[in-house]
């Protein structure tokens, strides 16, 4: 406010604290600190800057008399004056005293500015004033930019002289060499000597151990882009310390009950975010780590140790390293967890071998390895913790909310299936998935009993391992990988790696289905197994009706429906499952196809949730839909045909369950019946409807190399089957006369003739001719009124051009136009569409806009 006094002691205090800020940077300077090298520049920088803040705050001061007209009366704080050193070649330090004199000049870069915001504050309330207070920004931009060198010289003074470490405990001033500038070669250098210091540290630990740790890790973040850094410091760590650096710093806490604090979870974190910068760089340098022929052990690997030797240990540094890590080696580290978590569960399962659950029980079993629980070592959840081994109606079942949190913190396989999520690494996902388990974890017996049996599907490859009830996340990250593996692109290498893992995981659902679930269920129920979290995502003990956990099924649904030509045969003569990969003839999709008892089995698994069932009905009609446009595009009768024979065996699988979960539910034969057909009626006129209206359906859909369109289409659908547009689709289908089945098979039947180059105004056949229009509207959509003699000429027609139809009445009266073909008779209907559609491909083909 102008005309109001500047309070002068407010300023004076300011000034009092630059003076100090400055004065103890001034005194921790000395040749007992720093001499030698750039000491004397540092000096003679120090004294100008005093310099120039002493002139400043005389001008203050000035102002301060002048805005209040009144003579100055308090002397400016002085400032302190520096004796420059003597500068030569050779720089020594203490490092204790470099280490004071480095929190200094991080204390003034803090300070400076603050004080001179206020002092211009405080003389802006009186008035416009001459003097600026940039000189404290500047001093503290120097500070800042000298304590960074200052940091370097300490770390490189404390790793040189190990031998002379005492002096960390008794803070004597003992002078240490150090280089005045950090170039290449200097930072390879402090790398080799800190990684000596830090074995020494893990090897004769003592109080400054912790410290010294720390320090290490944030080196290491400040320079993980520093290549020969980098190779230096784990180039001469002992090999697998660094994967053990977890349980390290948890057993230097000598309650014997933290497991790690957040210094320790820094310092994994700093190790961490270093290695995966290291990971990157020798992927750079050796792009092909699985068919390169390279006996060198890469340094990411000799510093993690054996891949699963160290669990969660390694894991933790995953999850808290920064930047991306590389796929290869993410690929194996989660091979090594998820074999892990076979004999390491992140819970208690035990069950008893006689008596009743009122009395103490004898151990039957459990799933405890080698005696003991691996959490029991981390110092949490202590055996007498549970309180589950005498009387199971014990209120203190299970494990307390604290300790929930630690085992899913910890668990390795979860951290590290969460970072390949995190990453969106589909490369790393399926090179996960589709590696080879070995030969002694290899599962032919299907009959399997928990403990193993709960984590791990029969099967070969570690696809098998992914799909399991007993996920401590309830199966969250796992569900993520599996969407990664098998979502990836249709096409080429990474396509057929896809279909692959679809494959072995759909077997793995299928054995789930038909016996896996049950008899898991039936093992723990009678023998009154019990544990320490509830598992799967059916209800626990004691009645154990165990299922995959939601997020599980979620993904191997959406999988299923992604991959759905691989139910969609057109040859059922199969009955055993097929390892022959092949391409679907109307996307260039890999596709691995199902024997009709795997099939089977997994739409049984699916359909007992209702929406589910829906959206698996979409996706068969919405998958035909796409096949039958795309043989009218190509005018291929053989595609055609079979076409329409894989939709009527897709459709026929379907119904068959969805009658048999239907009964099973507890309706009537013939009322699961029609409501199973109802489905599929509604589905298909969904699809005839609404199809073209989606974007990736109405231009990709119809023309070759489409990826899964049936897939990412179904979830619109699935919102319009419910939609008043639907209804009115529906009446108007009423209206005409039929349900819309018959309007595609006559479609199809125009547009082989139009692509046979005949006429497509008239059908002619040996028994009479028909206008087209008499049959269609100028929509493509069929006419009401249809006489039988003319439905007689068109069938005729169809049937002498290639499309061997019959006319059948469905359980309603409707009309219904069924395919012959040798294969056997299916139903097949497609919708009102696909004329219109048919027409408006042959008009794009001729003008070069097809699938615009």
């Amino acid at each position: 406010m102008a005309g109001a006094k500047v309070d002068v002691q407010a300023v004076n205090a300011e000034l009092n604290g630059i003076a100090a800020r400055m004065g103890e940077v001034t005194r921790l300077m000395g040749p007992q600190v720093w001499q030698g090298g750039s000491a004397g520049n540092f000096t003679v920088d120090l004294q100008g800057h005093n310099r120039s803040l002493g002139q400043m705050m005389t001008q203050v001061m000035k102002a301060v008399a002048a805005l209040n007209k009144l003579p100055m009366v308090i002397d400016v704080p002085a400032m302190p004056r520096v004796a420059p050193a003597p500068s030569n070649g050779i720089s020594s330090v203490s490092p204790r005293g470099l280490q004071r004199l480095e929190a200094a000049l991080r204390r003034a870069a803090d300070a400076l500015p603050r004080h001179g915001q206020r002092i211009q504050a405080l003389l802006s309330e009186a008035g416009p004033h001459e003097p600026d207070t940039a000189q404290c920004k500047r001093t503290a931009a120097w500070c800042h930019e000298q304590a960074g060198p200052m940091q370097m010289r300490i770390r490189y003074a404390y790793a040189s002289d190990q031998a002379n470490l005492s002096f960390l405990q008794r803070g004597n001033s003992q002078m240490v060499g150090v280089p005045e500038k950090f170039g290449s070669a200097e930072m390879e250098t402090l790398g080799r000597l800190q990684a000596q210091l830090y074995n020494s540290q893990l090897e004769n630990p003592n109080e400054e151990s912790r410290e010294l740790l720390a320090d290490i890790g944030a080196t290491l973040r400040e320079n993980s882009r520093n290549k020969a850094y980098l190779k230096a410091f784990f180039g001469n760590v002992a090999p697998g310390s660094v994967g053990k650096l977890a349980y390290t710093l948890h057993s230097k806490h000598k309650d014997g009950k933290t497991v790690l604090d957040d210094t320790d979870n820094r310092v994994l974190g700093d190790f961490g975010t270093a290695l995966s910068a290291l990971s990157r760089l020798e992927r750079k340098e050796h792009p092909n780590p699985q068919t390169e022929d390279d006996k060198r052990l890469p340094l990411t690997e000799r510093a993690f140790g054996k891949y699963g030797s160290d669990m969660p240990g390694q894991a933790l540094l995953v999850k808290f390293g920064e930047g991306r890590w590389d796929s290869h080696l993410l690929a194996q580290l989660g091979q090594a967890a998820l074999r892990w978590r076979l004999q390491y569960p992140s819970y208690k399962l035990r069950w008893p071998d006689s008596g009743d659950s009122d009395t103490q029980h004898n151990d039957g079993g459990d799933n405890r390895t080698n005696g003991r629980y691996w959490f029991e070592d981390w110092g949490f959840t202590k055996k007498e913790d549970f309180g589950l081994w005498g009387n199971v109606h014990h209120t203190g079942f299970g494990v307390s909310d604290s300790d929930k949190i630690l085992l899913l913190q910890m668990d390795p396989a979860v951290n590290i299936l969460e970072k390949i999520n995190s990453q969106k690494d589909d490369a790393a996902a399926r090179e996960l998935a589709l590696a080879p388990l070995p030969e002694s974890l290899k599962k032919v017996d299907k009959n399997q009993q928990p403990p193993l049996g709960l984590s791990r599907m029969p099967g070969d490859t570690y696809a098998s391992l992914l799909v399991a009830p007993d996920w401590i996340d309830q199966g969250a990250t796992a569900a993520g990988v599996i969407k990664l593996a098998t979502q990836a692109e249709r096409h080429g290498t990474a396509g057929r790696e896809s279909a692959r893992i679809a494959h072995e995981l759909l077997k793995s659902v299928s054995w789930w289905q038909q016996s896996g679930q049950k008899q898991i269920s039936t093992f723990l129920r009678q023998n009154n197994a019990h544990a320490t979290l509830n598992i799967g995502d059916g209800t626990g003990w004691p009645t154990w009706n165990i299922d995959l956990q939601a997020s599980t099924k979620l993904a191997l649904f959406r999988m299923t429906k992604a991959h759905i030509p691989s139910f969609a045969m057109d040859d059922r003569g199969r009955t055993t499952d097929t390892t022959i990969p092949s391409t679907e003839w109307a996307t260039g999709q890999w596709n691995w196809p199902l024997d009709q008892v795997t099939a089977e089995n997994v739409l049984s698994y699916f359909v007992s949730d209702e929406s589910m069932r829906q959206e698996l009905a979409l996706a068969t009609e919405l998958f035909s839909y796409q096949r039958i446009t795309h043989a009218i595009e190509q005018g291929d009768a053989e595609n055609l045909k079979k076409a329409a024979v894989a939709a009527g065996q897709l459709r026929g699988d379907l119904t068959r369950v969805l009658q048999a979960q239907l009964i099973a539910e507890g309706k009537e034969r013939q009322d699961a019946k029609d409501k199973s057909i109802a489905l599929l009626e509604m589905s298909r006129d969904t699809v005839d409807e609404f199809a073209g209206r989606i974007p990736v359906i109405s231009a990709a859909s119809k023309v070759t190399g489409v990826q899964f369109a049936w897939d990412l289409g179904t979830d619109y659908l699935f919102k319009k089957m419910k939609s008043k547009d639907l209804a009115k689709a529906q009446e108007r289908a009423k209206k005409l006369g039929l349900d819309g089945s018959n309007a595609v098979p006559l479609g199809i039947a125009l547009a082989i003739y139009k692509a046979d180059g005949k006429d497509a105004k008239t059908l002619t056949s040996s028994g009479g001719s028909v206008a087209i229009d008499r049959i269609l509207d100028d929509q493509g959509r069929l006419r009401g009124g249809v006489s039988a003699e003319e439905w007689e000429l068109v069938i005729k027609w169809a049937e002498e051009h290639g499309v061997r139809m019959r006319e059948a009445m469905d359980i309603e009266g409707h009309r219904k136009i069924v395919f012959n073909y040798p294969k056997g008779s299916q139903f097949i209907g497609e919708g009102q569409r696909a004329y219109q559609d048919a027409m408006k491909l042959g008009e794009n083909a001729k003008s070069g806009t097809a699938g615009q």
